[in-house]
């Protein structure tokens, strides 16, 4: 019989007398497994005269009675044992940081301040272990340290949602201001953080925003502004079963036609999503407030014309034409020297949508555009323009190289109806494209028919 298993039977009787001295002098023991069994008994009795042997047993050569001290800590509970538990969240092995934080999240309200401060350590697991904690203990004041670290890496927001979803209630304030956010990621966790709390929105721009973050674009367009009927209907619509579907349905634009039936409730998340790290919500959010229509997003969608996506400028130019808000005019003006086509396009539709005649003069310089469709495009513009600034400058696009661009400048002369282009029109006719022929022919009848 070994010496551990002589004292062993001593030990219990500490134990059950709860001998608090004889069990801290029992820390001094040779053998870490009396070691250890005496940590475990102190933490059992729950005395606060162990804290001070206790904290000093973290400092043990044995791993396993300084994980016993780390438990035994977190029983007892003592805020005393605080900060000698946080140095240990920053150790290297997991093991020691999920138990300091276990410890810490039984200790409570004491741990909260110094696990807020642990909440900018520069490492990752670190900052977890502290995110756990915090949520173990359920404090409101960790609240807005835990939703900046939402916006943490994977791993810690994963934790920090968890902890949110924890405390509860006090957490529902600042977790509806996350729906506003323009990461999308970051609405989609508070979306989701939200629902488990039990949360419901208010009214229909708090659901607009909730529904936005959780990416349920048919429970968005179910939405109606006045009177909707509750969840009762709204759960039988068919939702996307996974990212796959969910992608495809994203970017097909006649379902985002769907969420203009949101009406003015749904410009404010349609104006944030203008920001989202993603082009393609940013593209087709513009997309969608052109067709609501609703002017409070014209300053949003002049700031778009300087987005750094091309395809996001052109339906940002595109949206701004279907308001028809002159605020636009020089900004669009500016648009039409964009890099991109698509972009100078949009413009163009834009301007002969809002109709100013500022515009032509513009409009008459891109008659010579390195781009056909460009070349095309500004022709129908100065022909629903209908200024006779633009007759000369058609003319001489008459001749332009692209047979498209013949034809819509043939177009174009025959809206106008100047008897100026009855000339270049009757050569015209002589075109080797047929549909350019047509084009002249039809703008002939136009002008002659203007005439009489």
């Amino acid at each position: 019989m070994g010496l551990f298993d002589v004292f062993k039977p001593k030990m219990e009787k500490m134990r059950a007398k709860g001998d608090v001295k004889g069990l801290i002098e029992a820390l001094k023991d040779k053998y870490s497994g009396n070691r250890a069994d005496a940590v475990e008994a102190l933490g059992e009795i729950g005395d606060v005269r162990a804290i001070g042997p206790l904290i000093q047993a973290l400092e043990d050569e044995n791993k396993y009675v300084r994980l016993k001290a780390v438990e035994a800590l977190g029983k007892i509970g003592d805020k005393r044992a605080v900060e000698p538990l946080i140095n240990i969240l920053r150790s290297e092995d997991s093991i020691f940081r999920g138990k300091a934080a276990e410890a810490l999240g039984k200790i409570g309200e004491a741990a909260v301040g110094p696990l807020i401060k642990v909440l900018k350590d520069r490492s990752s697991s670190v900052r977890s272990e502290a995110a756990w904690a915090l949520g173990k203990i359920g404090d409101k004041r960790a609240v807005e340290p835990l939703i900046q670290a939402l916006k943490e890496d994977e791993n810690v927001r994963l934790i920090a949602a968890e902890a949110l979803e924890k405390i509860g209630k006090p957490a529902i304030e600042a977790l509806v201001k996350i729906l506003m956010d323009k990461d999308s990621d970051l609405r989609r966790v508070a979306a989701e953080v939200l629902e488990k709390i039990g949360w419901q929105p208010k009214n229909e721009i708090e659901r607009a925003y909730y529904l936005i973050g959780k990416q349920k674009w048919i429970k968005v367009c179910a939405l109606k502004e006045d009177n909707i009927e509750e969840d009762k209907s709204i759960r039988k619509l068919w939702l996307p079963n996974n990212n796959i579907e969910k992608s495809l349905y994203l970017t097909k634009e006649s379902e985002w036609y769907k969420l203009v039936e949101i009406g003015k409730p749904a410009v404010k998340p349609l104006i944030l999503a203008l920001n989202d790290k993603q082009s393609i919500f940013r593209e087709r959010a513009a997309w969608a407030l052109g067709k609501i229509g609703d002017k409070r997003a014209v300053e949003p969608l002049i700031q778009a014309l300087k987005d750094e996506d091309e395809n996001v400028r052109g339906k940002a130019a595109e949206a701004l034409g279907e308001i028809k808000d002159k605020r636009a005019l020089e900004p669009l003006i500016q648009t039409l020297k964009d890099r991109y086509s698509i972009v100078r396009i949009g413009a163009i539709k834009a301007l002969m949508n809002i109709r100013d005649k500022r515009a032509v003069k513009p409009l008459i310089q891109l008659l010579k555009d390195e781009e056909g469709e460009v070349r095309c495009w500004a022709a129908i513009a100065l022909g629903e323009l209908g200024d006779k600034k633009a007759v000369k400058p058609l003319i001489q696009a008459l001749k332009d190289r692209s047979s498209s661009v013949r034809s819509e400048a043939a177009w174009a002369l025959g809206k106008i109806g100047d008897k100026r282009a009855v000339e270049p029109l009757t050569q015209l006719l002589e075109d080797k494209w047929e549909r350019v022929r047509k084009a002249a022919e039809k703008a002939l009848e136009k002008i002659n028919s203007n005439k009489s």
